[in-house]
């Protein structure tokens, strides 16, 4: 639990915007604080697996990477089109 909840709060460091940072930040703690009691295992597992997916937003929020799998038709990369756009093929140039 401590590995996780410094890791947030390093990802949360990473966020440029100062104002944004420090609510973040507030966010962690007061979320540990309210779920530091949790005994049932089904709740305690759950809330690992919610953390786990805010901690991954947080580090895609601070890089700016990590935001798409790399098996996403955003990452493929074209020849023709470095960002993967459609348009100039059939149908598109039908007029």
């Amino acid at each position: 639990m401590v590995v996780l909840f410094r890791s947030m709060l390093r990802a949360a460091n990473r966020v440029d915007d100062e104002a944004l940072r420090s609510n973040l930040r507030g966010q962690i703690s007061s979320e540990f604080r309210q779920n530091r009691d949790l005994k049932d295992p089904v709740s305690v597992k759950s809330t690992l697996q919610e953390a786990m997916r805010q901690l991954k937003q947080l580090e895609a929020m601070g890089t700016g990477a990590g935001a798409y799998d790399a098996d996403s038709w955003i990452n493929q990369s074209e020849p023709d089109d470095e960002r993967g756009r459609v348009g100039k093929g059939w149908p598109f140039g039908m007029s």
